[in-house]
């Protein structure tokens, strides 16, 4: 049958008290030269066997406690009980007695009689807390206080503070009586011993209302019954329960093995229960595939099915998959229940048809608007282009309708004359419109550019002509296009007479100023009345026309400036 974690320390507990009687037994009778080998051995049989089991007792709590608080201080109580009855084997089997040795080694009892109800409490208070916190400032202290009282035991011989010898009795145990010392020794321990199990049972959640956290109380209940008995007769309990020190220890080990079993401390024992009745759908079996734990709520399973889930998954029906991991000495499968998965997947399918769906019409819808917005925009810059070009266009159209009719060259070459002047000027107003749609400003050179290529257009018939500005910056569109259509008029007006023309614009302190210089003969030009409060246009005694345009914030300040808008002079 197999032993379980919980109750293993406690069956080696049971083994460890019948063996010890039975030692007890043989080193308790008369000591005489036949039997003293025999008592020899079984004092040291004991000895060993008990501290042997601190000792693995110790190893085994180590390696299930988790807190590491609360591990190292039953390390140190382990540690403490070791000493404890080691110096009591020392005391009675190796050093004389009434002795130095014997009385230091008496002391010694003291020093983990008085440390182990510390560590105890140490240990309780670190439960719940985090491993990381550092050990507080009051702890210390009473680390610091348990250590002077132990150094007071030690030292008694020097004081008599806590036992006081008759003299000549220093180093005599029977012949002594309690020092003013005595009792706050009892009541170190009584107090932290009492305290330790307080702080337990209230740190204690998971049985707070369940009789079992009182377990911990039978140890404590049968070492002050053993005290008593001890007190009253020592030969009714000695022989049979082992003497204070081996009776404490054991009970000590009882008292946290009772804390553990209850849950007062945790630890990582228990693991095939929690397995068991954890909501997992899952067993561990062996490498021959034969099942050594299942949780409850998982089902036999077909050994043939548990091989081939070794290699892959394993459709069991119904959405179900059984899955496999190996584990040292076999495997363990469990279940994964993929039904919701896979209607949820058949859902999902269903909502990406119709999402697909859905797209494709929105996507045609946008489509559409595209579609329309291109064309609205379409229309909207054909009406902002024909407004500005109207006359142009209309224009041309005549003029190529009478070429159609026309039979003199030389009035066909100059209907065609005209209509490269006017063509290379609608070119550049439509591009001109274009930028003024895209923003306020455009590059002071794109006037030029203008200029420029409609001067290349009224070289065809002798002209010449140049353009002067300054191109860095930029300047409104808006002012842009009024001065090339202030410069398209002028031209016009002398399209068949124009011989030279000079033309510049340049920024001014606030806003910008266009001139022109006219060599056309005696053709008369006019400023359109529209430019009229705007532009001025003058000619000199050799025929020469001047003509200049500023733009209209640099009007608008000069005539405020100058208080009239005719000294025309004084601006030029």
């Amino acid at each position: 049958m197999k032993i379980s974690e919980r109750t293993q320390p406690w069956v080696g507990i049971l083994l460890i008290a019948a063996v010890a009687t039975v030692l007890g037994q043989i080193s308790s009778g008369a000591r005489t030269e036949e039997t003293a080998y025999l008592t020899l051995i079984g004092n040291f049989s004991e000895a060993a066997l008990h501290t042997g089991f601190y000792a693995l007792w110790g190893i085994y709590t180590y390696r299930r406690v988790n807190h590491r608080g609360v591990r190292d201080c039953l390390t140190v109580s382990v540690i403490l009980i070791i000493l404890w009855f080691s110096v009591r084997t020392v005391k009675y089997e190796i050093v004389p007695q009434a002795t130095i040795c014997s009385s230091l080694c008496w002391y010694s009892y003291y020093v983990a009689t008085i440390l182990l109800p510390l560590m105890s409490f140490l240990a309780a208070d670190f439960i719940g807390k985090d491993e990381e916190m550092p050990l507080p400032g009051r702890m210390k202290m009473l680390i610091c206080a348990g250590l002077f009282l132990t150094a007071v035991v030690m030292t008694n011989n020097l004081h008599d503070l806590v036992f006081r010898f008759s003299d000549g009795m220093k180093y005599h145990e029977g012949h002594y009586t309690y020092g003013p010392l005595f009792p706050a020794v009892i009541a170190w321990e009584i107090g932290f011993s009492i305290a330790a199990l307080l702080v337990l049972m209230k740190k204690c959640r998971t049985l707070s209302s369940s009789p079992a956290r009182f377990l911990p109380l039978l140890p404590v209940a049968a070492l002050i019954l053993y005290g008593f008995l001890y007190v009253t007769d020592i030969s009714l309990v000695k022989p049979w329960l082992g003497d204070m020190t081996a009776f404490s220890c054991m009970m000590v080990i009882m008292i946290w093995e009772s804390c553990f079993t209850v849950g007062l401390v945790q630890t990582n024992m228990g693991y095939d229960r929690f397995f068991q009745i954890s909501t997992l759908k899952a067993q561990i079996a062996d490498e021959n595939h034969s099942v050594l734990l299942r949780s409850l709520n998982t089902g036999p399973v077909d050994s043939s099915l548990l091989e081939k889930a070794d290699s892959g998954k394993v459709n069991v029906g119904n959405g179900i998959f059984l899955c496999s991991a190996p584990v040292s000495g076999g495997y363990c499968y469990w279940e994964q229940d993929l039904s919701q998965l896979t209607r949820l997947k058949e859902q999902l399918a269903g909502i990406h048809e119709t999402l697909e769906e859905y797209h494709d019409l929105v996507c045609e819808e946008t489509r559409q608007k595209k579609k329309r917005k291109k064309l609205e925009e379409t229309e909207r810059l054909y009406a902002l282009v024909r407004r500005e070009t109207s006359a142009e266009f209309d224009c041309i159209k005549r003029m190529l309708a009478s070429l159609e009719d026309e039979a003199d060259i030389g009035q066909a070459r100059s209907r065609l004359y005209e209509i490269s002047v006017l063509g290379a000027y609608l070119k550049r107003m439509v591009n001109m419109v274009f930028l003024a749609d895209g923003g306020r400003f455009v590059d002071a050179g794109e006037l030029k550019l203008c200029i420029s290529e409609s001067i290349q257009s009224i070289r065809l018939a002798g002209a010449e002509g140049i353009v002067r500005a300054n191109e860095n910056g930029s300047m409104p569109v808006e002012t842009a296009m009024h001065f090339y259509r202030f410069f398209e008029d002028l031209i016009w007006q002398a399209v068949h007479s124009l011989r030279n023309i000079y033309c510049s614009y340049e920024k001014q302190r606030e806003g910008y100023m266009f001139c022109m210089v006219l060599d056309c003969g005696q053709t008369e030009l006019s400023l359109p009345a529209a430019e009229s409060k705007q532009a001025g246009l003058e000619r000199d005694e050799d025929g020469t026309w001047y003509a200049w345009m500023f733009s209209v914030d640099f009007f608008r300040k000069t005539k405020k400036d100058t208080g009239s808008a005719g000294d025309k002079e004084e601006i030029r």
